[in-house]
């Protein structure tokens, strides 16, 4: 069950197609804005998971939202899974609060991607037996390092300067990143490294502030702003390495997808972040702010190519053990299992 927003429309749309050879079917018709929002979602959620409800073996929720209470009624197991704290949040200032709260924690399992979202569901009010710990999954098989012949071929292709030293940002251009901090950072690491280049994909919110604040900086020439692109794959294997100031993570994807490519890492100490990263081993991370501490990470790896492809190779090493798509996926089959053993 899932939903799509309809281009010029207010409404999300019903409707099945394929995604990636999977035959998906959207269930949930809502108003996309308006005070009717979250009663429309409400009512469509309990529609379709009462018409499938005898379909369907255990219900698996994306998010603690309005639909992981209603799967609560539905007689059915029914695991949560929580990336995030956002829509958790919104429902403890919702009116019948305690309702809402009540429902969540009568699910069956709760999978939290990181130890902050663990403790999180803990003070809440979840019992610790009912809560799996289960990281993002990531693609090894298309996610894969390239040789130097094939990325100076990707960088002809992508105009980016082939002796250029190139860090990547992948992610919503937004608050919680933290780039303008990154744009203070590549300032200092110009100073240093006349060849850095900074490519951000993505788009958001702080895009005009942030080429603001690159222009003031005297940015323009070593900073590029690609904007939101399908296939980030082949900009991740044309950079040199990664990096993710932000505020605040779950278990992020795009440093996932960095790590996979075989590029050194240099992240915040966030979320699930540090539960990936050893810092020195297959990564570097840094602390929120510190700038003159991640402009000598940056140039440190720069001028030590070889210790960035070690840091690259362990990255990984490391996701390719705990973060594969096959491992995850066994990992959630045998959850499943378990809550229909306990049914």
């Amino acid at each position: 069950m899932d939903r799509e927003y309809a281009p010029n429309s207010n409404a999300w749309v019903k409707g099945s197609s394929h995604e990636d050879g999977v035959l998906v079917h959207r269930s949930i018709q809502t108003l996309k804005k308006g005070k009717f929002f979250g009663l429309t979602y409400l009512m469509s959620s309990f529609w379709s998971l009462l018409c499938l409800r005898f379909q369907c073996d255990v219900i698996h929720c994306q998010s603690l939202y309005l639909d992981s209470c209603v799967a609560a009624l539905m007689g059915k197991p029914v695991l949560g899974m929580m990336a995030g704290d956002r829509d958790l949040h919104r429902m403890q200032q919702m009116v019948g609060a305690f309702i809402w709260m009540g429902l969540i924690r009568r699910l069956s399992g709760f999978v939290a991607i990181s130890d902050p979202i663990e403790k999180k569901l803990l003070a809440v009010g979840v019992s610790s037996d009912k809560i799996y710990r289960l990281p993002n999954g990531v693609d090894m098989t298309g996610f894969v390092p390239v040789c130097k012949q094939e990325k100076v071929g990707l960088r002809t292709r992508l105009q980016i300067p082939v002796d250029a030293s190139v860090a990547i940002f992948c992610g919503r251009l937004a608050p919680e990143k933290n780039l303008k901090n990154l744009l203070h950072v590549w300032a200092g690491v110009t100073k240093q490294l006349s060849k850095a280049h900074l490519f951000l994909v993505g788009s958001g919110p702080e895009h005009a502030e942030l080429e603001r604040v690159a222009r003031q900086l005297g940015l323009l020439e070593q900073v590029h702003f690609l904007g939101q692109k399908n296939d980030v794959l082949p900009y991740l294997q044309a950079s040199d390495f990664f990096v993710l100031p932000s505020l605040r993570e779950g278990c992020p994807n795009a440093l996932l997808e960095a790590m996979a490519v075989g590029l050194p890492c240099v992240a915040t100490r966030v979320g699930a972040i540090p539960e990936l990263i050893d810092s020195g081993r297959n990564g570097i991370l840094i602390d929120l702010n510190e700038v003159s501490a991640t402009v000598r990470a940056i140039v440190q790896l720069v001028e030590d190519p070889e210790k960035a492809f070690r840091l690259g190779q362990a990255a990984r090493d490391t996701v390719k053990e705990q973060c594969s798509m096959d491992h995850i996926a066994d990992q959630f089959i045998q959850i499943y299992k378990e809550l229909l053993s306990k049914s």
